[in-house]
C-alpha cells in the first residue's frame, strides 16, 4: 500500500498508547490498594481502640466484703483477663501493618501511621496496668481477710484462755492446789502451741505494711492490739501461777504446822505428867524414857526450823510495807516497773515509734521468778532489820567514786575445796528423795557450782557426783545458816525454782569464803563479798535506798494447848 509507512507508524503510536493505558491501570491499582490498606489500618485502629475502652468500661472495682467474696471475684477477674487474649492478637496484628505501611509512605502519612500505632499500644499498655492493678489489689484484699479472720480467731481464743485463767476456783488443801497447778499448766502449753500462729499471723501482717497496703492504719492498730493483749494474757498467766506458788505454799505451810502441833499436844501429856518415881528403878526407867523423848525432839528440829523460816506472803507483804513506808519518807521515789509492764511499755513505744511491728521472737514465755527465789528465804524476820539497803547518796555515786575502778563486778576466780553436802528440796512443792549428806569436792567456776565425787575426779575433769548437772548461780541465792543445830558452820544454796542444799564447812573462815564468792556470782548481788549471806526481801529494781524494816519476829504457830 501506498501508505504502509503511514499506517505502520500509526500502529506503533496506538500500541505504545495502548501500553501506556495499561500500565497507567496497574499503577492506579497500586494506589488504590495501598489506600485500601492505609484506610484499613485507620479503621481497625479506631475498632481496636474501642474494644480497649470497652474492656476497660466492663472492668468491675468490686473488692468483695468478705473472704469468700474476694475469692469469688478472683475468678471473675481471671476469667476477665482471659478475655483479652483475642484483643493481644488485634494489637499485635495492627503493630505488623504498621511496619508495613511505613516502608511504602513517608513524610506526613507516615507520621501519621506511627501516631495511630503508638495511641492503639499506649491504649493497650494502659489497660494491661489497670488489670494488674486490680489483680495486685485483689490478692491485698484477700491477705487483708485472711489476717483479719486470724487476728479474730486469735482474739477469741485469748478471750477464753482469759476467761480460764480468771477462774475464782479454790482449793482446800495441797492437792487441791496441785491439781489447780496441773490445769493451769496445762493452759500454759496451749499458749506455747499457739506460738506458731502468732508468728505467721505477725508475718502476714508486717508483710501487708511492707506492701504498703491501703488499709495499713488499720493493720498496724489491729497488730498492736494483738500484741497487747498476748502480754496481758501472759501477765494474767504468770500472776496466777505466782498466786498458785503461795497458796501451795500457805497450805503445805497449814498442813506442817498442823502436823507439828498435833505431835506437841500429843508430847504435851508426858511433860505434864507430875509422876517422879517411887523408886530407884522406877526413875532410872524414866530418866531412860525421858532421853528418848529429848532425842525424838531433835529429831524434830528440821520440821520446826522450816517452819521458823518466812513464806513468800510474809516477805510480800513485808517488801510491801516498806516500800510504803520509804514513799512517804521520800515522795520522790517511784517504784520500777516491774519486767512484764516494762516490757509492753516498751513494745508500744517501739510500735508508735517506729510504725513497725514490734519484732518479738516466739518463744514460750518464761513464768516469772517467784519470790521465794528472788528473795532468799530467812530463818527469822530479825534478818531482815539487819539488812543495810543503799541509800540515796549511795544509789547516786559521786564523780570521785564514779572514776575509781569497780570492785563490785562478780568475781570470776575459781574457787574449790571439800565440803558437805545435803540436798533438801528438789522444788518448791517436793522434797529430795534423797536427804542424807554426802562429802563430795566443790568447785566453783564460771558462775556454777559442781559437785564432785573426790579432788582427783574433779581436777581429772570426770563426770560430777551421781550424774547430775553443775548448779547455775545466776538466779540462785547464798545465806549462812546459824540456826542449824546439828552441824557448825552451815550455810544455804537456794534456786530460783525451788530446789535447796545445805552445805557445811570447817571452820568460820572457809564459811565466810564461800559464802562471799557464792554470793558475789549472784544475780543482783551487791558484790562485796563479805560472805554474811544476808537475807534480802526486795526483788531486783524495786528496793527502794534506805528502807528501814520494822518487822518483828513471827508469832508462835502453836497456840492449841489441852485445858
Amino acid at each position: 500500500h501506498t501508505d504502509a509507512a503511514v499506517i505502520a507508524e500509526w500502529k506503533d503510536g496506538l500500541w505504545e498508547s495502548w501500553q501506556d493505558l495499561l500500565e497507567l491501570m496497574e499503577t492506579r491499582l497500586l494506589q488504590l490498594q495501598s489506600s485500601w490498606d492505609l484506610h484499613k489500618f485507620f479503621y481497625d485502629c479506631r475498632e481496636c481502640l474501642a474494644h480497649i475502652a470497652e474492656k476497660k468500661a466492663a472492668m468491675s472495682d468490686e473488692l468483695g466484703k468478705d473472704r469468700a467474696s474476694v475469692e469469688n471475684v478472683q475468678r471473675k477477674h481471671r476469667a476477665f483477663a482471659d478475655e483479652l487474649a483475642p484483643l493481644a492478637e488485634e494489637v499485635r496484628a495492627i503493630s505488623g501493618e504498621s511496619a508495613g505501611l511505613q516502608c511504602r509512605y513517608a513524610g506526613p502519612r507516615a507520621e501519621d501511621i506511627i501516631y495511630r500505632e503508638q495511641e492503639v499500644i499506649n491504649a493497650w499498655k494502659h489497660l494491661l496496668a489497670l488489670v494488674d492493678g486490680r489483680t495486685s489489689k485483689l490478692s491485698d484484699t484477700n491477705d487483708l481477710y485472711r489476717f483479719l479472720q486470724m487476728v479474730r480467731d486469735l482474739m477469741l481464743w485469748m478471750d477464753d484462755v482469759i476467761r480460764q485463767i480468771s477462774s475464782d476456783e479454790r482449793a482446800r488443801d495441797v492437792s487441791g492446789v496441785e491439781l489447780l497447778m496441773n490445769g493451769h499448766q496445762s493452759i500454759k502449753a496451749e499458749i506455747d502451741s499457739r506460738d506458731a500462729n502468732f508468728a505467721e499471723c505477725i508475718v502476714l501482717g508486717k508483710s501487708l505494711l511492707s506492701r504498703r497496703h491501703y488499709a495499713s492504719k488499720e493493720i498496724k492498730e489491729k497488730l498492736l492490739g494483738l500484741g497487747t493483749k498476748r502480754s496481758n494474757m501472759i501477765a494474767d498467766w504468770e500472776h496466777r501461777w505466782e498466786f498458785l506458788q503461795l497458796l501451795l505454799e500457805v497450805h503445805q505451810f497449814a498442813r506442817d504446822a498442823h502436823v507439828a502441833e498435833g505431835w506437841l499436844i500429843s508430847q504435851e501429856q508426858y511433860v505434864r505428867s507430875a509422876d517422879l518415881g517411887d523408886n530407884l528403878e522406877a526413875v532410872e526407867k524414866l530418866i531412860r524414857k525421858h532421853q528418848a523423848f529429848e532425842k525424838a525432839i531433835q529429831g524434830q528440829d528440821e520440821r520446826f526450823n522450816a517452819l521458823e523460816r518466812l513464806t513468800t506472803m510474809e516477805l510480800k507483804e513485808t517488801r510491801k510495807r516498806q516500800i510504803e513506808e520509804y514513799k512517804k519518807a521520800h515522795p520522790e521515789f517511784q517504784e520500777e516497773l516491774s519486767p512484764i509492764s516494762k516490757n509492753r511499755k516498751e513494745f508500744v513505744e517501739e510500735f508508735i515509734k517506729s510504725n513497725e511491728l514490734y519484732d518479738r521472737p516466739p518463744t514460750p514465755p518464761q513464768p516469772r521468778r517467784s519470790l521465794v527465789a528472788e528473795a532468799p528465804q530467812p530463818k527469822r524476820a530479825e534478818q531482815i532489820t539487819e539488812q543495810k539497803p543503799p541509800t540515796v547518796a549511795d544509789k547516786q555515786p559521786t564523780q570521785k567514786q564514779e572514776e575509781e575502778p569497780s570492785t563490785s563486778q562478780p568475781s570470776q576466780s575459781r574457787l574449790e575445796g571439800a565440803l558437805s553436802r545435803k540436798h533438801e528440796w528438789d522444788t518448791h512443792a517436793k522434797r529430795a528423795a534423797n536427804r542424807s549428806w554426802v562429802n563430795g569436792y566443790n568447785v566453783l567456776v564460771d558462775n556454777k557450782l559442781s559437785f564432785y565425787k573426790d579432788s582427783k575426779t574433779a581436777k581429772s575433769g570426770g563426770t560430777l557426783f551421781q550424774g547430775e548437772s553443775a548448779v547455775p548461780l545466776a538466779t540462785a541465792t547464798c545465806v549462812s545458816d546459824p540456826k542449824y543445830k546439828k552441824k557448825k558452820h552451815a550455810f544455804r544454796l537456794k534456786q530460783s525454782d525451788g530446789g535447796e542444799w545445805l552445805y557445811v564447812a570447817k571452820d568460820d573462815a572457809e564459811l565466810n569464803q564461800w559464802v562471799g564468792a557464792i554470793s558475789s556470782c549472784c544475780h543482783g548481788d551487791d558484790g562485796s563479798g563479805d560472805g554474811e549471806g544476808k537475807a534480802r526481801t526486795f526483788t531486783e529494781g524495786v528496793q527502794p535506798p534506805g528502807a528501814k524494816s520494822t518487822e518483828g519476829k513471827k508469832k508462835g504457830f502453836f497456840t492449841l494447848r489441852k485445858k
